[in-house]
């Protein structure tokens, strides 16, 4: 049902076809020669303004998101842009990100995915309607032109039946007016930082059995669906054709026989003149040693 929200027509119009913003320096130099003057070892500006040097911002300690950020810097200095990475503390990131006060900022969103019963209102509310103090609206999208009418369609979709073709209409005339204008630029789906024992439950999200998308570092949003996934894992596992109980019965008999065998072997190959060393032993077994002097290895 996803797919049919998308309009890829006006995807391709507006930024070609495959439906995403090719990776191709030549192609972004060409753009900034027709639209701008200066160079790659000079500099570019436009209208009289120079593009860059720019600062973005990322939480220090989000390996993936400073990554990005770094990547981008460096594809940004091929086409002559200068792109400084300032990784902060989160509470002075959230400080600037709040009051709109940076050149980019990176970030993350949890975003909804269908099959959902608000995919896809609930994303067009999120990001083009709020509050960027509340976590909302991110682009403060309440400056652009088009902000009246995207909320007015994203107010008609919360009364319309998700799927109906009443639906993806207004979902469409949302597209028509934020996709020219770019306000986020998408860079990647964040997986799960997660891994999926299959010893007692199955069915969990992969490649071919895809659920209710990707998740991000945080499930909140699809967990209940991926719980609703899962299959109970048969009980009658084998390793070898052999249950794993006979082989854990197995290795404990071994492990008590070596035991017996090692003790049965020490006390056989005491010394007779031991009484000396058995005293000590009994006058050191009575000290209260402190737990520091023990050494395990």
């Amino acid at each position: 049902m996803a797919d049919q929200y998308i309009d890829h027509d006006l995807i391709n119009k507006t930024y070609g076809d495959p439906n995403y913003i090719p990776y191709d320096t030549q192609k972004a130099i060409q753009i900034l020669q027709q639209h701008c003057t200066g160079s790659v070892n000079t500099g570019w500006s436009w209208n009289g303004k120079p593009i860059g040097p720019w600062n973005v911002y990322t939480v220090s300690g989000w390996s993936d998101v400073n990554l990005m950020s770094t990547l981008m810097a460096g594809d940004l200095q091929k086409i002559g842009i200068t792109l400084n990475v300032n990784q902060l503390d989160e509470s002075i990131y959230d400080g600037h990100r709040h009051a709109m006060d940076f050149d980019w900022v990176d970030f993350t969103a949890s975003v909804d995915n269908s099959p959902s019963p608000t995919y896809p209102v609930s994303n067009f509310d999120n990001l083009f309607h709020g509050d960027p103090t509340l976590d909302v609206d991110p682009c403060n999208y309440t400056t652009s032109p088009n902000y009246d009418e995207v909320y007015n369609l994203t107010l008609k979709m919360w009364n319309l039946p998700i799927g109906s073709a009443a639906s993806i209409a207004a979902a469409k005339q949302i597209e028509a007016l934020v996709v020219p204008e770019l306000p986020y630029i998408p860079l990647y789906v964040q997986i799960p930082w997660s891994r999926y024992i299959t010893t007692y439950w199955t069915g969990w999200p992969t490649v071919d059995n895809r659920g209710p998308g990707q998740g991000a570092s945080w499930w909140e949003p699809i967990i209940p669906q991926v719980i609703l996934m899962l299959k109970q894992a048969p009980t009658t596992s084998t390793i070898g054709g052999v249950s794993p109980y006979v082989w854990v019965g197995v290795g404990i008999a071994i492990v008590v026989i070596i035991a017996a065998v090692v003790l049965v072997w020490t006390r056989r190959s005491k010394p007779e003149s031991s009484s000396t060393s058995a005293g000590s032993e009994v006058r050191d077994k009575g000290k209260k040693v402190p737990a520091s002097s023990f050494s395990f290895s």
